[in-house]
């Protein structure tokens, strides 16, 4: 009944799942305190692209799935209705992959330092984030993309667990006195991805109508579909409060003293 549209967003969503990389490429110019391009501006201009991806796409997923809930569609409308709220929740999907990762090199230029081995791990978690919802979404319903879908949901609920533990540890041993609000903007983060766990479960309905495009009952599955797509739209809702927050924390940076330069020299060579 839903036809995938795959091609037309291969090419840019590779190249959203790819910022990390393009940025480290251009690590080598510039301190934070000359002018022009320097690589803390770099990352600071895709942390904020990722979150007009997250945010702003979200609303377009709203406004479908609310759109396909209109009683005047045919159960085909209905269909394609949810396939479009279904492709642009990629892009969200994809920014929220690739914030920890652009986020923890940004925390080295306010001051909280990284051994070598974290660094790496931070830097190494969104393109292999990203990469697992790439697969999963552009092969739904065979086992490659079932098995990347499953190792997304336990890396959410890993870092659900993770992520608060991780700023308890360096709220005690004062890893995060530089900057005090990053502890907030984490713990939003690991409330967001504990709401998405929820939605995804919502969307599961969705893939499975793709399964059952040639059963009869199809257009019954795309209306159970958009019944729970519905129920946990106050979900989405409850994340764009969460993420407006973090968004503000990082402008205002309460409690914030600024270094010269950043704490690691594998974020910026010397």
């Amino acid at each position: 009944m839903m036809r995938r549209t795959r091609g037309g967003w291969l090419l840019p969503l590779l190249a959203l799942a790819l910022l990390p990389v393009a940025a480290l490429a251009a690590m080598a110019v510039g301190e934070r305190g000359e002018p022009g391009i320097t690589a803390h501006r770099l990352w600071t201009f895709t942390h904020l692209i990722l979150f007009v991806f997250w945010l702003g796409a979200d609303l377009g997923v709203v406004l479908a799935v609310r759109a396909a809930a209109a009683a005047q569609l045919s159960a085909v409308q209905r269909a394609r209705t949810l396939e479009l709220a279904r492709a642009i929740d990629l892009a969200p999907r994809l920014a929220a992959s690739l914030m920890l990762t652009v986020g923890g090199i940004l925390t080295e230029y306010v001051g909280i330092g990284h051994p070598w081995w974290q660094m790496a791990a931070i830097a190494t978690l969104g393109p292999v984030w990203a990469g697992l919802i790439l697969v999963a979404w552009l092969a739904p319903g065979s086992s490659v993309g079932e098995r990347a879908a499953a190792l997304e949901d336990a890396l959410r609920r890993l870092l659900i667990v993770a992520v608060p533990l991780s700023v308890a540890w360096s709220w005690f041993t004062d890893r995060l006195a530089p900057a005090p609000y990053v502890a907030a903007k984490l713990l939003l983060f690991a409330l967001l991805m504990a709401l998405s766990l929820r939605i995804r479960a919502a969307w599961r309905t969705l893939a499975q109508d793709h399964r059952d495009d040639h059963d009869h009952d199809a257009g019954q599955a795309v209306e159970i579909a958009v019944a729970r797509l519905n129920a946990v739209l106050p979900l989405m809702l409850a994340g764009w409060v969460a993420l407006t927050a973090a968004a503000w924390l990082g402008i205002t940076r309460p409690g914030e003293a600024l270094p010269e330069a950043p704490v690691s020299a594998l974020v910026l060579p010397r």
